[in-house]
């Protein structure tokens, strides 16, 4: 989100890359803003907001086998 050596530019929402998530969702979107902003407070990246793996989730797993199954 934040280029090396910025001190006042940083790229968000689909326009940046964030390992482990997943381009054109709101979350998405918003947790890009949200590394800049605490980026350039100051703010500890603990308390950005936390993602959701839907994705190893066994009973997310299972509606979507049963969905592709239909």
């Amino acid at each position: 989100m934040v280029p090396a050596n910025s001190v006042n530019l940083a790229f968000i929402s689909q326009f940046v890359e964030m390992p482990f998530d997943m381009v054109f969702t709101e979350q998405y979107s918003v947790r890009a803003a949200q590394i800049a902003v605490y980026h350039f407070l100051g703010i500890p990246s603990e308390r950005l907001t936390t993602l959701h793996h839907y994705e190893k989730d066994p009973r997310v797993l299972a509606k979507a086998a049963l969905t592709m199954l239909r």
